[in-house]
């Protein structure tokens, strides 16, 4: 099994990440402002947006609870029908 080196993703103004305003709510939100630049583990000032309003949090870490900020997960792609296949 061949051995993958995973590279951090680093925190910069305008990346869009996910804000947990409850354990059950995963709202949208816009980085505005690092405190540590380039460091991945740099907590941010965000643009929250919910589904009728948007707030702003400063100084939010990075974590998976009530009032932390994260990556979007990945979302694997599907094969387009309109392109025909390859074959090698």
């Amino acid at each position: 099994m061949p051995i993958i080196n995973k590279v951090l993703q680093v925190p910069a103004i305008g990346r869009m990440v996910h804000f947990r305003s409850a354990p059950d709510e995963c709202n949208v939100a816009f980085i505005t402002h690092v405190d540590k630049p380039g460091d991945p583990f740099s907590s941010v000032a965000l643009v929250v947006f919910g589904v009728r309003s948007m707030h702003q949090a400063p100084h939010v870490h990075m974590g998976e609870g009530a009032g932390y900020w994260h990556w979007p997960e990945f979302v694997p792609g599907v094969p387009d029908p309109s392109v025909p296949s390859v074959k090698a």
